[in-house]
């Protein structure tokens, strides 16, 4: 969660803002990432560690067979799990 608040405003991709709306409006997170497989929709996250207490993470959304959009990040966490920093990658949108 800590990462989806650190880029929200940040960025042109709208699988963040939706999914921060989502949250905003009680979604967990655990319903946030359900997969919807009768529409083959849903929210998708993966993260590679790169260093201890740093992250790639790409974040995305598939509205739809010719709908998506998402992006990868470079996140810092502090000890705590807060976001120090965030270094933008790639962003798609289909």
């Amino acid at each position: 969660m800590a990462f989806l608040r650190a880029v929200r405003g940040t960025t042109d991709c709208l699988a963040v803002e939706l999914a921060n709306e989502a949250l905003d409006e009680g979604t967990s997170l655990h319903d946030l990432f359900k997969w919807d497989p009768v529409n083959g929709t849903g929210y998708h996250l993966s993260t590679r560690r790169m260093d201890p207490g740093r992250v790639w993470i790409r974040f995305g959304c598939i509205a739809g067979p010719m709908a998506a959009d998402g992006g990868t990040w470079t996140v810092t966490f502090n000890a705590d799990g807060s976001v120090r920093y965030v270094e933008p990658g790639e962003y798609y949108i289909s």
